[in-house]
């Protein structure tokens, strides 16, 4: 299979975003709020600083340690909501099991939900509003586009265990006349579906659990899984090497989707700052 390289599409997407910054004239703010030690996501805020800085956000982090009440959370967001410096929260999941993440994000100004996550923007970008992409999404399509395939009327089969992920990625395929099928299978089981899509998306986080059985040839495979072996390698869902000698289409992991999901979250961090200049113009 031919490798979707995720680093050659953020490289893009990174000049581009810097150009646009460059342009405007305005420095993007961007904020990011994290609860506790969890490693990997303080290793992902790393990476989001690290490309923030290097178009032009001004990046802060809000840490807090893992005993933190949600109170004070909350606190923090209501801060950030109201400080006109910054364009676009990020609520880095997951958070200490005592504090309720839906609550933390429907407290964030929806106007500054850059991940697509609040509630009202979900819904409307369901209805097809005027709304930014969840960044995943943007993340998911651009790697479908970056094959140069045509998708339209074709099979599409997304795995994953919640709606947050698979409802927002299943609308955007199917607004390019996609037919879409959505599972959370059980552990151990991968559903029959898979071997006649023309487009797989996982996101089960189950190592190398789609081998070649599984899939067709000249099938386009966006795995999203990621976990961390006992030796420290880091694999997908998929079994890669198992598609080597393959027609298709697959992203690596790591190095596939994780790069082009950080520059488009400073995408729509500089198109949530450009809405607001247009709003007060």
């Amino acid at each position: 299979m031919k490798k979707i390289d995720g680093r050659i599409v953020a490289k893009r997407i990174h000049q581009r975003t810097k150009e646009t910054i460059e342009r405007a004239g305005t420095t993007p703010g961007l904020s990011v709020i994290l609860v506790g030690d969890n490693a990997s996501s303080r290793l992902y805020v790393g990476l989001k600083e690290q490309a923030a800085r290097d178009v032009g956000i001004d990046f802060k982090k809000f840490f807090y340690p893992s005993d933190t009440p949600e109170a004070d959370v909350v606190t923090q967001m209501r801060v950030l909501n109201y400080d006109d410096s910054v364009h676009a929260i990020i609520t880095q999941l997951p958070m200490p099991k005592h504090i309720n993440e839906n609550n933390i994000i429907q407290t964030m100004d929806p106007a500054k939900d850059v991940d697509g996550f609040h509630p009202d923007n979900m819904s409307m970008y369901k209805r097809g509003g005027d709304i930014h992409k969840p960044v995943l999404v943007r993340a998911i399509m651009a790697l479908i586009y970056e094959t140069e395939e045509a998708i339209s009327h074709k099979k599409a089969v997304i795995l994953g265990n919640s709606t947050i992920f698979t409802d927002p990625v299943r609308i955007a395929l199917e607004r390019e006349k996609v037919h879409v099928k959505v599972f959370a299978p059980t552990p151990q089981t991968i559903p029959e579906e898979t071997k006649n899509a023309d487009i797989i998306i996982t996101a089960l986080g189950r190592p190398h659990a789609i081998g070649k059985e599984h899939v067709k040839e000249g099938v386009i495979i966006i795995d999203i899984g990621i976990t961390k072996l006992a030796g420290g390698k880091v694999v997908g869902d998929v079994d890669y090497a198992q598609m080597k000698g393959m027609n298709g289409f697959i992203t690596p992991v790591p190095y596939g989707v994780g790069p082009v999901t950080i520059e488009m979250l400073l995408a729509n961090t500089v198109e949530l700052m450009q809405k607001k200049l247009l709003a007060n113009a």
